[in-house]
């Protein structure tokens, strides 16, 4: 399980928000992001991205039905990263089936055209429902929030499961490591999203 969502999955996620994120240089370089893949490269994506997911999961959803939470009887930071990393998971699963069916199931079944993809993406994120509330700005928000946290609480699991760090202080400075680049990749991805909702580009967003 660990493999399967660190190397492919770990590894697409990271290169697929920054790949999005070219939408803070504008619309060109955002078009340009999302070009239709060729067929070859939909082929790849379902047996190295599809597989590992499915096998992640399915792990994953197994055994947290046979898990019981305490954190309340063990109130410790572990524990309440474990509970948070099976609570993240089951965000992101939602989070990823929702936006592959926007998206890359849209363009399969003729909905939208790839090339119209950038401006559908636009048109949803900065759509608001009752109240005026951005209910499809405020899910992504939450699930690369999700994504992210899961991601770098996987790769100190990852670590400390295959024993690639052997001391206490080389697990602090993966896990300083960790919420560094976790940050970095958050403040990308809400600033990504702010822009495609609103059309504000963050400080950040600039550099």
């Amino acid at each position: 399980m660990s493999l399967c969502g660190l190397v492919p999955l770990g590894a697409f996620v990271v290169a697929h928000l920054l790949a999005v994120a070219q939408s803070l240089r504008g619309p060109g370089a955002f078009a340009s992001a999302l070009s239709s893949p060729s067929r070859a490269r939909w082929v790849a994506e379902a047996l190295v991205i599809g597989v590992p997911l499915v096998v992640h999961a399915g792990i994953a959803l197994t055994l947290s039905r046979g898990s019981r939470p305490n954190l309340a009887r063990y109130p410790y930071s572990g524990n309440l990263a474990w509970v948070l990393q099976r609570a993240s998971g089951v965000v992101v699963l939602g989070f990823l089936l929702a936006h592959v069916w926007a998206t890359r199931v849209a363009v399969v079944l003729g909905h939208v055209s790839s090339a119209d993809l950038p401006g559908k993406m636009t048109a949803l994120l900065s759509s608001t429902g009752p109240l005026d509330f951005p209910f499809y700005a405020t899910g992504y928000l939450l699930g690369v929030t999700a994504t992210v946290y899961h991601l770098g609480n996987g790769v100190l699991g990852c670590a400390a499961s295959f024993g690639l760090v052997r001391s206490q202080r080389g697990f602090e400075l993966l896990r300083l490591g960790c919420a560094a680049a976790g940050a970095a990749l958050l403040l990308t991805s809400v600033a990504t999203v702010i822009h495609l909702a609103t059309g504000t580009v963050l400080p950040w967003g600039n550099t």
